[in-house]
Parts: C-alpha cells; sequence; structure tokens
C-alpha cells in the first residue's frame, strides 16, 4: 500500500470486536498506521444507555479512543448498527445527547463521526416507508458538533466522581472565540440535579447558559473560577458564556425536518431543511409563511410548480442561484419579502458558500 499510494493517506478499517485488547493488537499489526472504529467505546453507549443502574463514571473505560486516541474513529451508531441490521447495537434515544457529547467535546477522544441518519434522519427497516427523525428532536446534534468547532478547546477538567452525575470542563484557547470554554454534565438520575465544576479563573464573573437549551436560567462563573450547572432528569447539558465569540450562530443554527410527498407522484420522500435564525428573532411571529430554508437535501419537489408538498399545504420554492454540489441543489422556501431578502444575503455570502462544511471541523470530524 505503501508504494501504491504512499504513505500519507488516512487508513480506517472495521475489525467488529468490543474487547480493546484485539483492537489495539490489529493496530499494532499494521504498525500504527491504520485507525479503527471504536466497537467498544459504541458497545458501552449501547450498554450505557440500557442499563437501569449503569455506571456514568465507566463510560470510557476499555476503549481505543483512550487507549489510543489517535488511532481510534468514534462513532454512536452507523448503517450497520441500526434496528434489525447485521451489527445491530442499540443506544436509547434518551442516551444520544450524552454519547454525542462526549464523542464531540471531550478532550483527543479519536476522531469522531457523525452518522448521517443522526443528522437528516433515515428511511426505517423493512421496506423502507418509515421514516426515522433526527436525533434529539433535529436542532441539538447540530449545536453540538458547532459547539465543538468554537469552544471545545483549552485544559480539560473530568469530574467523574459519581455514577450518576458526571461533567467535565474546557477552559478554552485564546486563538479560538476569544478563548471561551465549556462545561458538560451529563445525569442518569430521575430527578433534577446540580453539579460545581472548575471552568477556569479567566472565565470569572461571566454568565453561562446552555447552549443545547434544555436547562433554563443563567450560572454566575465564581470568584474561584467554579460554576454550579443543573440537568435534568437524564438530562444533558453544554454550557458556554452567553457573551461567547459565535453564541449567535450557534444559538440561532437549528436542522428543521419535515415530510413532504411528491406532487403528482405516488412516490413518498422526505426534506431536509438547514436553516438560520434571523437576528432578534420573535418566535411569536414565526409562521409557515414566514419559513426560509437553505435546503441541502430534497427529495421530493415538482420543478414545474415549484411547490412542494407540505403535512398542510404546498409550499413554494425559489431557486436563487444554480448552486450545485453532488447532485443536489440549493433552494430557498418562503414567502416573506423580509426574509427572502435575507436568505438572498446569506445564499450569495460566504455561508453559503461554506455550506457543506458548517457542520464539519476540518480534519477532525467525520460525516458518515
Amino acid at each position: 500500500m505503501d508504494r501504491t499510494i504512499g504513505r500519507h493517506w488516512f487508513l480506517v478499517g472495521e475489525y467488529w470486536w468490543a474487547d480493546v485488547k484485539v483492537l489495539r493488537d490489529a493496530v499494532d499489526r499494521f504498525g500504527g498506521r491504520i485507525s479503527l472504529m471504536d466497537v467498544a467505546l459504541v458497545e458501552n453507549f449501547s450498554l450505557m444507555s440500557i442499563a437501569t443502574k449503569g455506571d456514568l463514571r465507566d463510560i470510557l473505560r476499555d476503549t481505543l479512543a483512550t487507549q489510543r486516541p489517535y488511532n481510534a474513529v468514534t462513532f454512536v451508531q452507523n448503517h450497520d448498527t441500526q434496528d434489525r441490521q447485521a451489527l445491530e447495537t442499540p443506544v436509547r434515544e434518551w442516551f444520544m445527547p450524552h454519547a454525542y457529547s462526549i464523542l464531540l467535546l471531550y478532550h483527543s477522544l479519536g476522531y469522531p463521526c457523525v452518522f448521517y441518519g443522526d443528522l437528516y434522519g433515515t428511511c426505517g427497516p423493512g421496506s423502507g416507508t418509515t421514516y426515522n427523525p433526527p436525533v434529539m428532536g433535529g436542532q441539538r446534534l447540530p449545536r453540538l458538533i458547532l459547539a465543538r468547532r468554537l469552544y471545545a478547546y483549552g485544559r480539560q477538567h473530568d469530574f467523574f466522581d459519581q455514577r450518576d452525575l458526571i461533567g467535565f470542563t474546557r477552559e478554552g484557547h485564546p486563538a479560538h472565540s476569544g478563548g471561551a470554554g465549556l462545561a458538560v454534565v451529563l445525569s442518569s438520575r430521575w430527578s433534577y440535579s446540580w453539579k460545581r465544576m472548575y471552568v477556569g479563573r479567566h472565565h470569572i464573573g461571566q454568565r453561562w447558559t446552555d447552549m443545547l437549551g434544555w436547562a433554563w436560567g443563567e450560572v454566575l462563573i465564581d470568584p474561584k473560577g467554579f460554576g454550579v450547572f443543573p440537568v435534568g432528569p437524564r438530562g444533558c447539558g453544554v454550557w458556554g458564556s452567553r457573551e461567547a465569540e459565535g453564541r449567535e450562530w450557534l444559538d440561532g443554527f437549528v436542522l428543521h425536518f419535515m415530510t413532504v410527498a411528491s406532487v403528482g407522484s405516488q412516490r413518498s420522500g422526505y426534506m431536509c431543511n438547514s436553516f438560520f435564525q434571523l437576528p432578534n428573532y420573535d418566535e411569536t411571529s414565526y409562521t409557515n409563511d414566514d419559513r426560509v430554508g437553505v435546503l441541502f437535501r430534497m427529495f421530493a419537489i415538482n420543478e414545474n410548480t415549484n411547490m412542494v408538498r407540505g403535512p398542510m399545504r404546498d409550499y413554494p420554492v425559489t431557486q436563487l442561484h444554480p448552486y450545485n454540489s453532488g447532485g443536489m441543489r440549493v433552494y430557498v422556501v418562503g414567502t416573506a419579502a423580509r426574509y427572502a431578502s435575507f436568505a438572498r444575503d446569506l445564499f450569495m455570502g460566504e455561508l453559503i458558500d461554506n455550506a457543506e462544511r458548517q457542520l464539519e471541523e476540518e480534519g477532525r470530524l467525520l460525516v458518515s
């Protein structure tokens, strides 16, 4: 292989064995040149999500990511681990935020691989007519990916001191987002909980909020650099300064999806819609008529009428620019002029030029 393609390729293999010693030996047989899917880690995720009294402190125990981080490709699920597949390894829905928070935000834990189906949804098993929507309501996973890119830097502090309530913090780095950091708290309890964690003295006096939007209120970082972070029952919280660079962008980004059917056809399809909230977004004024989206995946559109069929009505589609990437066309949906002008500016700007890279961190994030 070295003679044929050279020594600078990133090589990934799949050896489906949950014993980390077996995985290490396989890496060694390739002279450390190959990375393997961390089956031991996804097995931990699955068992922890199913267990009634699992110990969260063991979530990373005996995994390739902790023993050989530069030879591990980490994931939560993929096409092989889904329901009724040969390597079915179910991770319960409640545990998805926990697993992805560790996967994406924990320091030096291999090369994280985000499953396409978790971002955009997939057709289910069997005849393929069942639609499985994106995990976490379709909104939180993209925010976790952006949180990784913006804030998952600097020294890490682990707080793995309780079996049903753990956390970790990243202090941030001056070269990224003005040194903003983050705090992650994970719970398997059936009650509301709090965890006191150190985030760094340079964050003293800051007010932090939950980037996932599941916990209300603010956390004030005390004069010693600690904060007391709340989390809901069996919940996950990712906290950061409300004034951090990029927070408006992160808080305003959601992944919206809806089911549509082909107009004039018996074939059904699904549309995935990534869009940005407007600054000073007023949720009370948001209606279907005002919806604006930049569509990256669309399987059902009548190009003769420029309409897509939604659950309540047909939606008009405007193609603002002949943008093509990988066979995908980009459309903007919406009728309100004030949103259409914003969408046009967004579309023609740098954000759209980099649209397919917004959910990927260069060199360290894989999307399968």
